[in-house]
Protein backbone atom coordinates (compact mmCIF):
# COMPACT_ATOMS: atom_id res chain seq x y z
CA UNK A 1 0.00 0.00 0.00
CA UNK A 2 1.43 3.46 -1.03
CA UNK A 3 -0.74 6.49 2.05
CA UNK A 4 -0.32 9.58 1.67
CA UNK A 5 -1.38 11.87 4.39
CA UNK A 6 -1.81 15.53 3.66
CA UNK A 7 0.60 16.43 0.65
CA UNK A 8 1.20 19.68 0.24
CA UNK A 9 3.68 21.58 -2.37
CA UNK A 10 3.47 25.52 -3.05
CA UNK A 11 4.79 25.59 -6.66
CA UNK A 12 4.23 29.23 -7.35
CA UNK A 13 2.50 32.29 -6.36
CA UNK A 14 -0.59 30.88 -8.66
CA UNK A 15 -0.60 27.31 -8.04
CA UNK A 16 -0.60 25.10 -5.10
CA UNK A 17 -0.53 21.18 -4.60
CA UNK A 18 -2.66 19.67 -1.95
CA UNK A 19 -3.13 19.15 0.65
CA UNK A 20 -3.84 15.54 -0.83
CA UNK A 21 -4.42 12.22 1.53
CA UNK A 22 -5.56 9.03 -0.11
CA UNK A 23 -3.97 5.17 -0.05
CA UNK A 24 -3.30 3.31 -3.59
CA UNK A 25 -4.30 -0.32 -3.10
CA UNK A 26 -1.42 -2.80 -4.11
CA UNK A 27 -2.12 -5.24 -7.15
CA UNK A 28 -4.61 -2.56 -9.04
CA UNK A 29 -4.52 0.24 -11.74
CA UNK A 30 -5.47 3.82 -10.42
CA UNK A 31 -6.18 6.49 -12.92
CA UNK A 32 -5.53 9.76 -11.78
CA UNK A 33 -8.31 12.32 -13.67
CA UNK A 34 -8.43 15.83 -13.59
CA UNK A 35 -8.15 19.09 -15.38
CA UNK A 36 -5.81 20.21 -17.41
CA UNK A 37 -3.28 21.76 -14.72
CA UNK A 38 -4.70 19.81 -12.07
CA UNK A 39 -1.03 19.21 -10.73
CA UNK A 40 -1.40 15.61 -11.64
CA UNK A 41 2.59 15.33 -12.64
CA UNK A 42 3.49 17.45 -10.01
CA UNK A 43 2.16 15.09 -7.76
CA UNK A 44 4.03 12.16 -9.50
CA UNK A 45 7.48 14.20 -9.17
CA UNK A 46 6.44 14.91 -5.64
CA UNK A 47 5.87 11.02 -4.67
CA UNK A 48 8.95 10.36 -6.31
CA UNK A 49 10.85 12.92 -4.81
CA UNK A 50 11.99 14.82 -7.63
CA UNK A 51 10.50 17.82 -6.31
CA UNK A 52 10.37 18.48 -2.32
CA UNK A 53 7.31 19.03 -0.43
CA UNK A 54 6.42 21.64 2.01
CA UNK A 55 4.67 19.30 4.27
CA UNK A 56 3.07 15.73 4.72
CA UNK A 57 4.02 12.46 4.66
CA UNK A 58 4.24 9.29 2.19
CA UNK A 59 4.71 6.02 3.75
CA UNK A 60 5.79 3.55 0.77
CA UNK A 61 5.32 0.37 2.60
CA UNK A 62 8.12 -1.12 1.15
CA UNK A 63 10.69 -1.63 4.22
CA UNK A 64 12.46 0.89 6.56
CA UNK A 65 15.32 1.12 3.94
CA UNK A 66 14.04 4.42 1.90
CA UNK A 67 16.91 3.98 -0.76
CA UNK A 68 17.09 0.43 -0.81
CA UNK A 69 13.47 -0.24 -0.73
CA UNK A 70 10.75 2.07 -2.05
CA UNK A 71 13.34 3.55 -4.73
CA UNK A 72 13.63 0.10 -6.32
CA UNK A 73 10.37 -0.92 -6.47
CA UNK A 74 9.25 2.50 -7.83
CA UNK A 75 9.33 3.10 -11.92
CA UNK A 76 7.99 6.25 -13.29
CA UNK A 77 7.72 7.68 -16.83
CA UNK A 78 7.63 11.36 -17.08
CA UNK A 79 5.42 13.11 -19.91
CA UNK A 80 8.01 14.19 -21.82
CA UNK A 81 12.07 13.05 -21.72
CA UNK A 82 13.47 16.31 -21.20
CA UNK A 83 16.21 14.94 -18.86
CA UNK A 84 17.40 12.18 -21.72
CA UNK A 85 17.97 14.55 -24.61
CA UNK A 86 21.38 14.10 -26.25
CA UNK A 87 21.06 9.96 -25.86
CA UNK A 88 20.20 7.18 -28.37
CA UNK A 89 17.77 4.61 -27.32
CA UNK A 90 20.79 2.60 -27.66
CA UNK A 91 22.66 4.44 -25.24
CA UNK A 92 19.48 4.75 -22.79
CA UNK A 93 19.33 1.33 -22.81
CA UNK A 94 23.03 0.98 -21.27
CA UNK A 95 22.28 3.85 -19.22
CA UNK A 96 19.23 2.19 -17.22
CA UNK A 97 21.45 -1.50 -17.31
CA UNK A 98 24.18 0.48 -15.09
CA UNK A 99 21.71 2.76 -13.09
CA UNK A 100 18.83 0.05 -12.04
CA UNK A 101 20.19 -3.59 -10.88
CA UNK A 102 18.34 -6.29 -12.20
CA UNK A 103 17.15 -4.35 -15.56
CA UNK A 104 16.43 -6.80 -18.35
CA UNK A 105 17.91 -6.49 -21.56
CA UNK A 106 16.48 -9.25 -23.59
CA UNK A 107 12.89 -8.19 -22.05
CA UNK A 108 14.14 -4.15 -23.24
CA UNK A 109 15.19 -6.23 -26.66
CA UNK A 110 11.47 -7.51 -27.20
CA UNK A 111 9.25 -4.41 -26.42
CA UNK A 112 11.92 -2.39 -28.65
CA UNK A 113 11.39 -4.84 -31.83
CA UNK A 114 7.65 -5.01 -30.61
CA UNK A 115 7.44 -0.79 -31.14
CA UNK A 116 10.00 -1.19 -33.79
CA UNK A 117 12.31 1.47 -31.80
CA UNK A 118 15.49 3.46 -33.81
CA UNK A 119 18.13 2.17 -32.12
CA UNK A 120 20.37 4.87 -32.91
CA UNK A 121 17.98 7.92 -32.98
CA UNK A 122 18.43 10.48 -30.66
CA UNK A 123 15.33 10.14 -28.50
CA UNK A 124 14.68 14.12 -29.18
CA UNK A 125 14.41 13.34 -32.75
CA UNK A 126 11.21 10.96 -32.66
CA UNK A 127 8.07 11.85 -32.95
CA UNK A 128 6.02 12.10 -29.28
CA UNK A 129 4.62 8.95 -29.72
CA UNK A 130 7.66 7.14 -30.26
CA UNK A 131 9.73 8.73 -27.60
CA UNK A 132 7.00 7.53 -25.20
CA UNK A 133 6.97 3.94 -26.49
CA UNK A 134 10.80 4.55 -25.84
CA UNK A 135 10.90 5.59 -22.44
CA UNK A 136 7.84 2.66 -21.64
CA UNK A 137 10.50 0.57 -23.23
CA UNK A 138 13.04 1.47 -21.05
CA UNK A 139 11.00 1.45 -17.97
CA UNK A 140 9.27 -1.58 -18.29
CA UNK A 141 12.55 -3.73 -18.69
CA UNK A 142 13.03 -2.68 -14.66
CA UNK A 143 12.44 -5.33 -12.02
CA UNK A 144 9.73 -2.73 -10.02
CA UNK A 145 6.35 -3.19 -8.34
CA UNK A 146 5.11 0.19 -8.87
CA UNK A 147 5.02 1.65 -12.16
CA UNK A 148 3.51 5.60 -12.40
CA UNK A 149 2.63 6.92 -16.05
CA UNK A 150 2.21 10.69 -16.73
CA UNK A 151 -0.15 10.63 -19.85
CA UNK A 152 1.64 7.18 -21.50
CA UNK A 153 -0.74 6.69 -24.43
CA UNK A 154 -0.91 10.88 -25.41
CA UNK A 155 0.07 11.19 -28.92
CA UNK A 156 0.89 7.37 -29.54
CA UNK A 157 -0.83 5.45 -32.72
CA UNK A 158 -3.63 3.36 -32.33
CA UNK A 159 -2.19 -0.11 -32.41
CA UNK A 160 1.06 1.42 -30.34
CA UNK A 161 -1.67 2.39 -27.75
CA UNK A 162 -3.31 -1.41 -28.50
CA UNK A 163 0.44 -3.00 -27.91
CA UNK A 164 0.89 -0.38 -24.83
CA UNK A 165 -2.11 -1.47 -22.82
CA UNK A 166 -1.46 -5.25 -23.30
CA UNK A 167 1.99 -4.21 -22.22
CA UNK A 168 0.35 -2.69 -18.91
CA UNK A 169 -1.44 -5.62 -18.00
CA UNK A 170 1.71 -8.16 -18.72
CA UNK A 171 3.35 -6.24 -16.46
CA UNK A 172 0.40 -6.79 -13.80
CA UNK A 173 0.60 -10.54 -13.94
CA UNK A 174 3.97 -10.83 -12.74
CA UNK A 175 2.77 -10.61 -9.17
CA UNK A 176 -0.20 -10.62 -7.41
CA UNK A 177 1.03 -6.78 -6.04
CA UNK A 178 1.69 -4.94 -9.12
CA UNK A 179 0.24 -1.63 -8.99
CA UNK A 180 -0.14 1.19 -11.73
CA UNK A 181 -0.74 4.98 -10.91
CA UNK A 182 -1.23 6.22 -14.51
CA UNK A 183 -2.32 10.18 -15.25
CA UNK A 184 -4.69 10.46 -18.07
CA UNK A 185 -7.66 12.53 -20.45
CA UNK A 186 -8.97 9.73 -21.92
CA UNK A 187 -12.02 8.08 -20.81
CA UNK A 188 -11.71 4.93 -22.98
CA UNK A 189 -8.00 4.01 -20.90
CA UNK A 190 -9.64 4.34 -17.99
CA UNK A 191 -12.43 2.21 -18.70
CA UNK A 192 -10.61 -0.30 -20.23
CA UNK A 193 -7.45 -0.32 -17.48
CA UNK A 194 -8.52 1.13 -14.26
CA UNK A 195 -9.65 -0.27 -11.53
CA UNK A 196 -10.02 2.82 -9.56
CA UNK A 197 -10.11 6.54 -10.06
CA UNK A 198 -8.53 9.81 -8.05
CA UNK A 199 -10.23 13.03 -9.27
CA UNK A 200 -8.37 15.94 -8.93
CA UNK A 201 -9.24 19.71 -9.54
CA UNK A 202 -6.70 23.09 -9.28
CA UNK A 203 -4.84 21.32 -7.25
CA UNK A 204 -6.99 19.19 -5.00
CA UNK A 205 -8.27 16.07 -4.43
CA UNK A 206 -12.04 16.24 -5.17
CA UNK A 207 -12.52 11.61 -4.07
CA UNK A 208 -11.57 8.66 -4.63
CA UNK A 209 -14.19 6.10 -6.77
CA UNK A 210 -14.08 2.62 -7.63
CA UNK A 211 -14.40 2.40 -11.12
CA UNK A 212 -17.23 -0.31 -11.72
CA UNK A 213 -19.31 0.90 -9.14
CA UNK A 214 -19.27 4.32 -9.96
CA UNK A 215 -20.28 3.70 -13.90
CA UNK A 216 -23.12 1.08 -12.48
CA UNK A 217 -24.84 3.21 -10.16
CA UNK A 218 -25.13 6.17 -12.68
CA UNK A 219 -28.06 6.18 -15.05
CA UNK A 220 -30.42 8.92 -17.04
CA UNK A 221 -34.16 8.23 -16.43
CA UNK A 222 -36.69 9.16 -17.93
CA UNK A 223 -39.91 9.18 -15.67
CA UNK A 224 -43.48 10.65 -16.44
CA UNK A 225 -43.91 12.92 -13.16
CA UNK A 226 -43.56 16.17 -10.97
CA UNK A 227 -39.65 18.28 -11.59
CA UNK A 228 -40.21 19.53 -8.07
CA UNK A 229 -40.74 16.56 -6.65
CA UNK A 230 -38.12 14.47 -7.90
CA UNK A 231 -35.21 16.69 -7.40
CA UNK A 232 -35.83 16.04 -3.61
CA UNK A 233 -34.74 12.28 -4.28
CA UNK A 234 -31.68 11.19 -2.95
CA UNK A 235 -29.43 10.69 -5.22
CA UNK A 236 -30.79 12.90 -7.73
CA UNK A 237 -28.38 15.08 -9.70
CA UNK A 238 -30.57 16.70 -11.46
CA UNK A 239 -33.96 16.53 -13.66
CA UNK A 240 -35.56 18.42 -16.11
CA UNK A 241 -39.05 18.88 -18.24
CA UNK A 242 -38.20 17.52 -21.66
CA UNK A 243 -41.68 17.68 -23.40
CA UNK A 244 -43.89 15.13 -21.67
CA UNK A 245 -41.12 13.65 -19.81
CA UNK A 246 -38.80 14.75 -17.16
CA UNK A 247 -35.33 13.56 -17.66
CA UNK A 248 -33.30 12.57 -14.38
CA UNK A 249 -29.71 12.28 -14.08
CA UNK A 250 -28.66 10.37 -10.87
CA UNK A 251 -25.70 9.00 -9.04
CA UNK A 252 -27.91 6.33 -7.14
CA UNK A 253 -29.42 4.28 -9.85
CA UNK A 254 -31.40 1.07 -8.06
CA UNK A 255 -32.40 3.23 -5.19
CA UNK A 256 -33.98 6.55 -7.57
CA UNK A 257 -35.76 3.96 -9.35
CA UNK A 258 -37.34 1.96 -6.30
CA UNK A 259 -38.51 5.32 -4.89
CA UNK A 260 -39.77 6.89 -8.22
CA UNK A 261 -42.02 3.57 -8.53
CA UNK A 262 -43.07 4.00 -5.37
CA UNK A 263 -44.43 7.06 -5.70
CA UNK A 264 -46.07 5.71 -8.53
CA UNK A 265 -44.20 7.75 -11.24
CA UNK A 266 -44.27 5.71 -14.87
CA UNK A 267 -40.60 5.39 -15.97
CA UNK A 268 -40.27 5.20 -19.56
CA UNK A 269 -36.62 4.53 -19.85
CA UNK A 270 -33.69 3.59 -18.32
CA UNK A 271 -30.01 4.40 -19.44
CA UNK A 272 -26.40 3.82 -18.36
CA UNK A 273 -24.24 6.94 -18.11
CA UNK A 274 -20.97 6.84 -20.65
CA UNK A 275 -18.37 7.01 -17.81
CA UNK A 276 -16.61 10.34 -19.94
CA UNK A 277 -19.95 12.40 -18.42
CA UNK A 278 -19.99 10.91 -15.05
CA UNK A 279 -16.71 12.35 -15.09
CA UNK A 280 -17.76 15.47 -16.60
CA UNK A 281 -20.23 15.96 -14.13
CA UNK A 282 -19.06 14.59 -10.65
CA UNK A 283 -16.15 17.50 -11.72
CA UNK A 284 -18.74 20.08 -12.22
CA UNK A 285 -20.95 19.19 -9.17
CA UNK A 286 -17.82 18.38 -6.39
CA UNK A 287 -15.82 21.76 -7.53
CA UNK A 288 -19.39 23.76 -6.68
CA UNK A 289 -19.47 22.06 -3.18
CA UNK A 290 -15.70 22.05 -2.38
Amino acid sequence: MISLQDIYKKVDKSFELGPISCQIEPGSIVALVGNNGAGKSTLFQTMMELVKKESGEIDYHFGTNRENGWKQAFAYVPQTPLMYQGFTIAQLADFFEMSYPGWNRQEFQRLATLFELPHKKLIEKLSGGMQKKAMFSLTLARESKVLLLDEPLAGVDFEGQEQMRDEMVRYMERAVDQTILLSTHSADEIRTLADYILLMKDGHLLNQYEKDSLIASWSRIWVEGDTSVLKNLKGMVSASKQGSLVECVTSNAFEVEQELKKMGATVTSVQPLELREILRIILKEETKSA
